[in-house]
């Protein structure tokens, strides 16, 4: 009886050991909730607090389609900051602000204004905003 019972302890002990070593986020459950928001957003829960310092209210602009979580959170963060999510092009005109999330653009018509991360904010040079 006593060795069933250790070989049932011996069993759960390996078990458990095995399913959190298959996890990588195991280790962070014991995380606070704004750590384990900017894990899953890959820091823009941050830059998105960030943004808010340096950004007016009534700020508009776009914000360039990275990844669907993170592009996602970033835009619905900095509201009442409207920012429309577009894709790569030439479309830029049109924007007051652009946000690039984790890629630097060499764009001659922007003007770098903040870099927070790998994050960039940048200013239309064209325009007035």
């Amino acid at each position: 009886m006593i060795v069933v019972t250790w070989a049932a302890l011996l069993v759960l002990f390996v078990a458990s050991g095995s399913i959190i070593g298959d996890f990588s986020q195991g280790v962070d459950f014991w995380q606070s909730i704004d750590k384990k928001l900017d894990i899953e957003t890959k820091g823009q829960a941050a830059y998105a607090i960030h943004l808010k310092k340096i950004l007016p209210e009534n700020a508009q602009g776009c914000l360039y389609f990275s990844l669907d979580i993170q592009t996602w959170y970033l835009q619905n963060q900095l509201y009442p900051r409207r920012f429309n999510v577009i894709e790569d092009g030439p479309v830029i005109q049109n924007c007051g602000f652009l946000i690039s999330q984790f890629r630097k653009r060499t764009n001659p018509n922007l003007e770098e204004l903040d870099n927070f991360g790998g994050n960039y904010l940048y200013r239309i040079k064209s325009n007035v905003f």
